[in-house]
């Protein structure tokens, strides 16, 4: 019995033992995972760049070079600049300072830019930098001003600060020091700046508050509450940023702008802290202003940005002027009230303005900011601000639904796929001659994939991969590893371009994919073509740029050696026919000097092209749309471009075209198809927004083929000097004509 008994004890030990282990053995493993998430924490920095470039290459050189892990951190950059003038945009200034090592392709996430003449401020500016956010790669955003130098370990430093707040709400911000302040090796810092004074900027109407004079604090241990906020220079969580954001509609609001984004985060549950010490300091020194000139006018819009921040914070404003759009999504929330927000701060924004008097709202120390707790019960109710972040997450979804974000995918430079989409119309031959330059001409042909649509007289004729594999000898083809997918159909069954490519795109995985090209069936490439021409879509730093352009002859195919002299400009082009409802043909090419980078243009080459594959997914190919050839270029270049795309020239030919005669589909019932590609031609028309004489044309999923909202149809006939309602001029190739000295201007939106 005793021994039983024994027995029963031990096993019960054992089983508390095992079950401690397991415990700890999961609460060791769920630490791991906490460290090793703590580890990858990305930061997405945002900078908006007032043709302040010097500074804000220096900023992006110390930004990087001093943080501990620099890998973990991208940029986000709004050049407002003077183009005329040459002004470089802060990126390539920064590659210009420290050459290869600013790895454009791993650290420059978005880049916008706009000529300095259409800037408006800070609030659309720092919208814009917005953008770059990533919800399912960043842990952080900081937006900090163009001209800002950072400590030693600032990343790291700036973490762990917020990691010590213990809040998931906590924002770190406050106004750097002057540069002249940045300590010197082995200085402790012994003071931080504490935003607590502020007044009512003028005894004009609807005057908003304006931050005032700062003091100095000794160091706290931890991240300190306050109640201001300063715009450049702010650290928080990613999904803050993109909850309350900018308000773009405000233009030249400056001040009153600062005060209006913490009454809305702090509304929204967000609190701000000062940090402990700096951890980067500013370049206080006159520069360049948008209030250079029309001084009176912009004021006068200001004021009615003034009225739309007050009527976002439910206070008075004298008239109601100001634009209303996404008002609410751009105003209070429901966490906190605003009353509880002006007793907080201690700031009443109604205030009269006191003349000669900076310490108007004084709440500097001694007096002891208290934490107000979120009213669980308001945070929960239903509020349009919340909502906005919602749709920002259910757009970072439906992008990556169609697309994991395209710079995600170039971090990992070295892996970046390629899949390459050739639409072949009996002309077997020459696509397998294609896909062995195509392969054998790589740099990294382990990378590459084809996607093939074969159209063939399926009796006499082989698909271009068997045809390949004839070539080159079934084993060197790799039938496995290269083809992706091939669907084939008869040649009579054949309707033109736009069906067949559609099919090539069906090929894409955006899991696998980082970029697509679309290529003609006959097509000879040059040596180390994929890395050089990756190479040159990173130079451009526009994650939507699409290089294209009509290849030369292979006859001009250079010799060994021979470096390139010019490249192809697409820049003529006409009304096809005086037809009803004729189309666009682009018409002669120039060439220029090779430029130093892939050169903005307004034109695409159907049978050359390369961007991301979330942009070949985005805007597809319209496969009903039979026997359209002229006008599907022009088609598919405005709703690109309409879709925020952006279309480039390259700086010299990666491959080049066997320009001979070949089979056509118009060899037979020419007149049969040509009626057809009429009402194809009424498809894209009205797919454009452009009038047509009949309603006689297929509508399937029209909406899903037509032009895009980023840009307008309007727009883009400015940009393309094309009009696509002109009439037809006899023996005009040129009747319109944007070649040089014409320059076209990057239209952001």
């Amino acid at each position: 019995m005793n021994i039983f008994f024994a027995f029963i004890l031990v096993s019960v030990c054992l089983i508390f033992y095992v079950d401690v282990f397991v415990v700890l053995r999961k609460f060791r493993r769920s630490n791991s995972v906490a460290l090793r998430a703590n580890e990858h924490r990305r930061i997405v920095v945002l900078i908006a760049n007032y043709r302040d470039t010097k500074r804000c290459a220096e900023t992006l050189e110390s930004l990087f070079s001093k943080a501990t892990h620099p890998h973990l951190i991208t940029v986000s950059i709004f050049d407002q600049l003077h183009l005329k003038k040459g002004e470089r945009r802060c990126f390539d200034a920064y590659c210009d300072l420290v050459g290869e090592r600013c790895r454009r392709s791993e650290r420059l996430r978005r880049n916008g830019t706009i000529d300095y003449h259409d800037a408006t401020g800070p609030t659309f500016a720092r919208y814009q930098t917005e953008e770059g956010i990533d919800l399912d790669v960043d842990t952080f955003a900081m937006a900090i001003d163009s001209h800002t130098v950072f400590i030693p370990h600032w990343d790291s430093d700036l973490v762990g600060q917020w990691d010590s707040i213990e809040n998931p709400k906590a924002i770190i911000t406050v106004y750097p020091d002057s540069l002249e302040l940045y300590p010197k090796d082995g200085d402790t810092p012994t003071g931080v700046t504490l935003m607590c004074h502020a007044r009512i900027e003028n005894d004009a109407p609807d005057a908003m508050v304006q931050y005032s004079s700062a003091i100095t604090i000794a160091c706290p241990e931890t991240p300190l509450l306050m109640s201001q906020y300063a715009g450049g220079f702010n650290f928080g969580t990613a999904v803050s940023a993109l909850h309350v954001r900018n308000d773009p509609h405000t233009p030249f609001l400056f001040h009153g702008e600062e005060y209006s984004r913490v009454a809305r985060l702090w509304t929204h549950g967000y609190d701000v802290y000062i940090p402990t010490h700096m951890v980067c300091y500013h370049w206080y020194e006159k520069r360049k202003a948008i209030w250079d000139k029309d001084w009176g006018a912009k004021m006068v819009i200001a004021r009615r940005s003034f009225r739309r921040i007050r009527a976002a914070l439910g206070l008075s404003a004298s008239s109601d002027d100001f634009d209303r759009t996404d008002l609410a999504q751009f105003s209070i929330g429901t966490a906190r009230t605003m009353a509880q927000f002006k007793e907080f701060s201690g700031i009443d924004p109604l205030a009269a303005w006191i003349e000669d008097n900076e310490h108007q709202f004084d709440v500097c120390p001694p007096h002891m900011m208290a934490l107000v707790p979120v009213e669980e019960a308001k945070a929960a109710m239903p509020s349009l601000a919340p909502s906005a972040v919602m749709r920002e997450k259910r757009l970072a979804k439906k992008k990556l639904a169609l697309a994991q974000d395209t710079q995600a995918l170039r971090r990992q430079r070295e892996d970046r796929r390629t899949l390459v989409m050739i639409a072949n119309f009996r002309d077997s031959k020459r696509c397998a001659e294609t896909l062995d330059s195509l392969f054998s001409q790589a740099a990294r042909p382990d990378l590459i994939q084809v996607s093939i649509f074969d159209q063939l007289h399926v009796k006499k004729e082989p698909p271009c991969f068997d045809a390949y594999c004839t070539l080159v000898g079934k084993r060197q083809c790799r039938r496995s590893e290269r083809l992706r997918r091939n669907a084939t159909i008869r040649y009579i069954d054949a309707t033109g371009p736009t069906y067949a490519r559609y099919q090539t795109e069906k090929g894409l995985d955006l899991d696998v994919d980082t970029f697509a090209m679309a290529v003609d069936s006959h097509t000879l490439f040059i040596p180390r073509w994929d890395a050089d021409l990756i190479g040159q879509w990173d130079s451009i730093g526009n994650p939507n740029a699409i290089i294209t352009v009509y290849p030369d002859d292979t006859d001009e195919y250079p010799e060994d050696g021979a470096p390139p002299t010019g490249v192809t400009l697409m820049c003529h082009a006409r009304i096809e026919d005086d037809a009803p409802d004729a189309m666009v043909q682009y018409s002669s090419s120039i060439t220029i000097p090779c430029p130093e980078k892939p050169l903005l243009m307004s034109q695409f080459a159907g049978g050359f092209n390369f961007g991301t594959a979330v942009s070949a997914l985005e805007v597809r190919n319209d496969p009903y749309t039979p026997y359209l050839f002229h006008g599907e270029e022009y088609s598919r270049v405005a709703r690109l471009w309409t879709h925020g795309y952006d279309v480039y020239i390259p700086t010299h030919m990666v491959c080049y075209h066997y320009y001979e005669d070949r089979k056509s589909m118009f060899d037979k019932d020419w007149e049969t198809k040509e009626a057809i590609g009429r009402k194809s031609q009424r498809r894209i028309r009205a797919a454009l927004g452009l009038p047509r004489t009949r309603d006689d044309f297929d509508k399937t999923e029209l909406d899903k083929f037509s032009i895009g909202t980023k840009r307008t149809m309007a727009q883009f006939i400015a940009f393309t000097g094309i009009d696509p309602t002109a009439a037809w001029i006899k023996n005009n190739e040129h009747q319109f004509d944007v070649c040089p000295p014409k320059e076209l201007k990057f239209v952001p939106f």
